[in-house]
């Protein structure tokens, strides 16, 4: 009896142990005070499409003179690549952080939706619980990259975490063109048409927004294949 006892102890402890490895499973941490930085403002701006608001002492803003670079959605790129090559949809995520004059990689992640077993575990979502888990509820002084837009869910995400900014590839209105065209029973490519713009826009702050930034890159992600 004491031995079956600790086995069922054991199991019970190695399938906590597993769960919270699977909340945060895909994600790849980096360091805040170094690795892949750049000048903020500096790159090839996207698309913005909304406002931005003036710092405040609370809490620190995007500056309204920034651009995204192109190495972070790169970075989103490869992390896309990396999920279609396990099996999943080709969709990839980067959290940056705007530290001084620098902007660093925190995070980066490829979906899991698939690979996991659960229709909500969107990139986006995933990539933002990560950092806030490590960084705080609030995340004003952080950007999202994502070689998708974000849905509703996620976007909705980025309201409540008061993200500093969004930039992503191509568009829900894309996804939703691909999909009906190419999806396929295992890769159906559907679409929310709710605009991240308008779930941000509805929120109590105001979220720049940076839309088709490196579009055409991000959409040859539809029918990428492991080589």
């Amino acid at each position: 009896m004491g031995k079956g006892a600790g086995e069922q102890r054991a199991a019970e402890a190695q399938s906590r142990q597993h769960a919270q490895e699977e909340d945060h499973v895909g994600i790849s941490p980096q360091e805040d005070h170094g690795g892949t930085a750049g000048a903020v403002g500096e790159g090839e701006g996207g698309e913005e499409e909304s406002g931005i608001e003036v710092r405040t002492r609370e809490e620190k803003m995007i500056p309204p003179t920034y651009k995204p670079k192109k190495k972070f959605m790169q970075l989103a790129i490869a992390e896309a690549k990396r999920a279609r090559d396990r099996g999943d949809y080709a969709i990839g995520a980067v959290i940056t952080r705007l530290i001084g004059k620098r902007e660093v990689v925190i995070a980066s992640a490829g979906n899991r939706v698939k690979t996991s077993g659960s229709s909500i575990k969107h990139v986006e979502l995933e990539t933002l619980k990560y950092v806030s888990s490590g960084y705080g509820r609030y995340l004003p002084d952080f950007v999202l990259y994502s070689t998708h837009e974000p849905c509703a869910m996620c976007a909705g995400a980025c309201v409540w975490s008061k993200i500093g900014a969004v930039v992503f590839g191509v568009s829900q209105d894309d996804i939703t063109a691909y999909g009906k065209k190419h999806g396929t029973e295992e890769f159906k490519w559907r679409a929310c048409l709710i605009s991240c713009k308008f779930v941000l826009e509805k929120g109590d702050r105001h979220i720049p927004v940076f839309g088709k930034f490196l579009r055409p890159e991000c959409r040859e992600l539809f029918g990428y294949r492991a080589s």
